[in-house]
């Protein structure tokens, strides 16, 4: 029972790198959400009136506890997929086991649709930076949490790795090299094996971000507002897009296209 007890601390510290990259990302814009979303507007969508503080709060809740469920539950559909848990779970419960595994990850689903939500609201203000100020602050959100998640995982490979060497699902300790790839969001990309379950998530969240600012940027070159430009359209283009076309290939699941 060592073993188990030793795979336990590691896998819990990877998911524990999973729940981190997905929910943090996205709370610096929960303050903008709360002051641009929480008044009621006029026709030239300036804000009239006072603050509303229970619509303020309800609108915060409601999207914390969108993520904070969705990531336990991608936390359980991890348990359901990746041995030894999976060996043990699926004895005791062996349909609920088989219901987070194949339904599970559609939790990843309301991150992306959030994502996008806070994305396209912190965007529509009139000026702001250009596309690769706005793109590298969003790298410089999410790429520390990243080296600190892959840091523990790390950790807890080096302390206790040895004792399950043996085990396939264990994956070594990486090369400066594979390190580097992961912290600046290109391992898919390159076909490296990822350190972390939720690694993929963040590269993806980058990706997305980086093509809606171009998009958002370059309407905005017509000086109107964001939702009166060709930008929903070719978002509304590009989901179809998506789910039609890129989404059926395999190929196509390390690019943010994909999803």
């Amino acid at each position: 029972m060592h073993w188990l007890g030793l795979s336990v601390v590691i896998f819990r510290v990877n998911n524990l790198a999973a729940f981190v990259m997905r929910v943090n990302p996205f709370q610096h814009q929960l303050k903008f959400i709360h002051e641009a979303l929480s008044q009621p507007c006029t026709g030239n969508s300036r804000p009239v009136g006072g603050r509303s503080d229970s619509l303020n709060m309800n609108r915060s809740a409601a999207i914390d506890t969108i993520k904070a469920v969705g990531s336990q539950v991608i936390v359980l559909h991890h348990f359901s997929q990746y041995a030894p848990m999976t060996d043990w779970l699926v004895l005791a419960w062996p349909r609920l086991v088989e219901l987070i595994y194949e339904e599970g990850r559609l939790a990843v689903q309301p991150f992306l649709v959030v994502g996008g939500f806070l994305t396209a609201q912190s965007l529509s203000k009139q000026a702001g930076p250009g596309i690769a100020p706005l793109i590298w602050k969003r790298y410089l959100r999410l790429a520390p949490q990243l080296a600190v998640s892959l840091l523990l995982v790390v950790l807890a490979t080096f302390l206790l790795g040895h004792e399950l060497d043996h085990e396939e699902w264990l994956s070594p300790l990486p090369s400066i090299g594979v390190f580097l790839a992961h912290l600046f969001f290109l391992q898919d990309i390159l076909g490296i094996e990822s350190m972390s379950a939720g690694a993929w998530y963040v590269a993806i969240d980058l990706q997305l971000f980086g093509l809606f600012v171009i998009l958002a940027r370059v309407s905005r070159q017509l000086e109107r507002p964001l939702s009166e430009t060709y930008a929903p359209i070719l978002v509304a283009c590009a989901t179809v897009a998506s789910i039609h076309v890129f989404s059926k290939s395999g190929v196509f699941d390390i690019w943010g296209i994909y999803y």
